[in-house]
């Protein structure tokens, strides 16, 4: 199992990805995304990847805000069904853990949603602990 960065190559494996998570998008939008985050220093992708090819990828993000000492946020973990309980989310997210610390942050933050109950006992196993509850609220501004 290696872990990498992201490349351009990957796109069709981690859009395949995305939609068996629940995160429906096509390859042009994930390809476009990805071009704009890998301009961006603050955010990483990184994939997890066998000889079958991509099973699994992370999405980094470090955060500067006023009302906080900078961390990281895991904007996006997915494991491939076919993967899960053989440690390529631990692979990935001690990935995002050393990325964290070679840039300086001394914190990893992430959201899982109430849909994912799975991934609640998951997360401890690793030390990171349930730290607060919250409605998430959004409003869209224009319909694309």
């Amino acid at each position: 199992m290696l872990v990498r960065r992201m490349e351009s190559i990957d796109v069709e494996q981690v859009t395949a990805l995305c939609e068996q998570f629940g995160y429906p998008a096509s390859r042009e939008e994930v390809e476009e995304r990805f071009h704009h985050l890998q301009r961006l220093r603050e955010h990483q992708i990184f994939v997890a990847e066998t000889n079958a090819g991509v099973n699994g990828w992370i999405h980094v993000h470090g955060i500067h805000s006023l009302s906080s000492p900078p961390y990281v946020e895991i904007r996006g973990i997915v494991v491939d069904s076919q993967y899960r309980q053989q440690g390529v989310g631990r692979l990935l997210m001690t990935e995002a853990e050393n990325w964290a610390l070679a840039n300086g942050y001394r914190v990893v933050r992430l959201r899982s949603g109430t849909q994912r109950p799975e991934s609640h006992h998951f997360y401890p196993k690793l030390g990171y602990e349930q730290t607060k509850t919250q409605h998430h609220y959004q409003k869209v501004l224009w319909e694309f």
